[in-house]
């Protein structure tokens, strides 16, 4: 038997239940469908996105080597081949796709993929390094450079390894590393080096560069990061060696690390101050981590807080000290996410400042933009190809192909609140920035939550899925500006959840299966204890309005923000604005499966 109950009666219920303390079903729906969320793109998605640059970025005629080099305000738009194409630039591209086919769920036996690891082998010499073919826009002969194109190589072979443990990887790395253990010039007291800057069978070593602001020991430091990877994974002793004289060499070079960001190219600057880190957290030798915590702090400086870092430090050329460079971005995050573990927890705020505005923003998810820029005539251009002065020509793409191919990709010379601010840097990208950002993607999704022991973390308040929890972050944007967590338990663990910045442990409020839930603060984290399957946790917490005034080599710009997230930024720069509502998604995006097995990436 069915009883109905009259609107009126159900209103006089209510207000009963009001009165003793009950919240009215009405009045719940009423404050949901008055409530208005917004959410930012979930990782996964942009990480499918990224695959898309990678794969599509490319001179599939030549194994899938990557376009390196792209003039956006071309008319046509152009993208070609350089030198950092080829060990270097396709080395990342492998690395970062080999983590976001993990991730996503799509496997490592793509035809591309097979292309690009066949192709990136097929560049060893007999001596074990990555070298460059003989190619018009090259040089005339083969050659090959201790420095960058051996760091994307070992970068990439590191994480097949990772991935596959496949021997062959094993095998390639370990030639690589015995082949610059005995090129190494070692004289006492002096920095460990390499010979010089490129080498040819036809002509031997071409002189290091002596430009201050391209110091040949930071290029020559270049490979530390991977190599101190390989170590953690394998032990291989060699490569902690070399990875040591190295890193040794740059801060001695540079007044005991005193030197560092204070000129030239940030990239290469703060790879050191992660060997820094990875050797201190490996050894956990204190000096280490203090000098890479140091370095941390004087890079930030030069950045924003959302995670805008310039591509070079007080050089005035070409405007590019008031550029932003993906690379940088990623070594700050990566830098950020190595101190939240092993240093000081208060770190990931950092890092879900980063990732929630400048990681997202200057990934590029539209084109028609392009048109907007200032074309810079070709005779004025710095950044030339061989067949410029050509109709046509191989290595060289130019026409409709070229900016869709770089949907996915990420800013290589970023603007603060805008992609481009139209310089000509800035309406140009580099490749090396497409990998890194992908890289960054992959970075902030796995470590957003952690396991250790049966403990989770959730160290970043982003969509994520993980086998044991599914996460889903939501703004409430009116009546009230407040953060949710939606926490979906999939197997019994012991839950933590970072409390957001400016914020303490009284100012969350934390339901399991819809009853308050008496949690406990450690540290920077909230202990909600243990939880099991089917659970669902909920955290609900206010997103602080604020301001900062952030002075930094382009100007003086203001943020205005909403918790963790950018919602406006001015003055505003020229070509695609930033910090726009269009950011926002209206309902939860897809998250993705959860992979069965899960990888560290540094």
């Amino acid at each position: 038997m069915h009883t109905t109950i009259s609107r009126r009666e159900m209103l006089r219920v209510s207000a009963g239940l009001l009165a003793a303390g009950v919240v009215s079903p009405l009045r719940a729906a009423a404050e949901a469908e008055s409530r208005k969320c917004v959410y930012l793109p979930s990782l996964h998605d942009r990480a499918r996105l990224a695959i898309q640059c990678l794969t599509n970025h490319c001179d599939a005629a030549r194994g899938y080597v990557p376009y390196f080099y792209t003039r956006m305000s071309d008319r046509p738009p152009a993208m070609f081949l350089a030198i950092w194409s080829y060990g270097d630039g396709m080395g990342r591209s492998l690395d970062a796709l080999a983590f976001l086919r993990q991730m996503t769920g799509g496997g490592l036996d793509q035809p591309a993929d097979r292309v690009m690891r066949a192709t990136l082998i097929g560049l060893l010499g007999e001596d074990g390094l990555s070298w460059c073919p003989a190619e018009p826009w090259l040089m005339p002969t083969p050659h090959t450079r201790p420095s960058w194109l051996q760091q994307g190589t070992l970068l990439a072979f590191t994480t097949l390894f990772q991935l596959t443990g496949e021997p062959k990887y094993k095998h390639h790395v370990e030639r690589i590393i015995q082949a610059l253990d005995e090129r190494l010039i070692r004289k006492p007291g002096l920095p460990a080096t390499f010979p010089g800057d490129a080498y040819t069978h036809l002509d031997g070593w071409s002189p290091a560069s002596t430009e201050p602001t391209e110091p040949f020991l930071l290029y020559c430091a270049s490979v530390t990061m991977p190599l101190l990877r390989y170590y953690r994974l394998t032990g291989y002793e060699q490569a902690f060696r070399l990875a040591s004289e190295l890193t040794d060499g740059a801060v001695q070079a540079f007044g005991g690390g005193e030197k560092f960001f204070e000129l030239g190219h940030f990239h290469c600057e703060s790879r050191i101050m992660i060997s820094l880190l990875q050797r201190g957290i490996l050894k956990n030798k204190a000096a280490d981590l203090e000098l890479g915590e140091k370095l941390y702090q004087k890079a930030r400086r030069l950045g924003t807080q959302s995670g805008w870092f310039p591509e070079q430090v007080n050089n005035p050329a070409n405007n590019r000290s008031n550029l932003a460079e993906t690379c940088s971005l990623t070594d700050m995050l990566e830098a950020a996410i190595l101190l939240g573990r092993h240093r000081n927890p208060t770190y990931w705020h950092d890092v879900e400042r980063y990732v929630r505005n400048h990681l997202l923003v200057h990934q590029i998810v539209d084109v028609g933009w392009a048109k907007e820029m200032t074309p810079t005539p070709l005779d004025k251009h710095p950044l030339r190809f061989t067949g410029d002065d050509q109709p046509c020509t191989e290595g060289a793409v130019r026409g409709d192909k070229v900016m869709p191919s770089l949907i996915g990709g990420f800013a290589g010379w970023g603007g603060v609140t805008a992609m481009s601010d139209d310089s000509t840097f800035s309406n140009s990208n580099q490749h090396c920035c497409n990998a890194a950002g992908a890289r960054a993607i992959y970075d902030a999704w796995h470590y957003a939550v952690t396991e250790e022991a049966g403990k989770i973390s959730i160290n970043l308040h982003v969509h994520r899925n993980h086998a044991a929890v599914e996460v889903v972050a939501e703004e409430s944007v009116s009546p009230d500006q407040l953060g949710v967590l939606h926490i979906k338990v999939k197997q019994e663990r012991q839950l933590r959840v970072r409390i957001p910045e400016f914020l303490s442990a009284k100012d969350m409020e934390v339901k399991v299966n819809g009853r308050p839930a008496k949690v406990r603060e450690l540290g920077a984290f909230l202990d909600v204890g243990n939880v099991g399957p089917g659970d669902r946790v909920e955290t609900t917490y206010p997103m602080k309005a604020r301001s900062t005034e952030e002075r930094i080599a382009p100007g003086v710009f203001t943020f205005h923000w909403r918790g963790a997230t950018v919602v406006s930024a001015s003055p505003r720069q020229k070509i695609r604005p930033l910090f726009t509502d269009d950011r926002f998604l209206s309902s939860p995006p897809p998250i993705g499966p959860a992979p069965s097995r899960e990888f560290e990436s540094l």
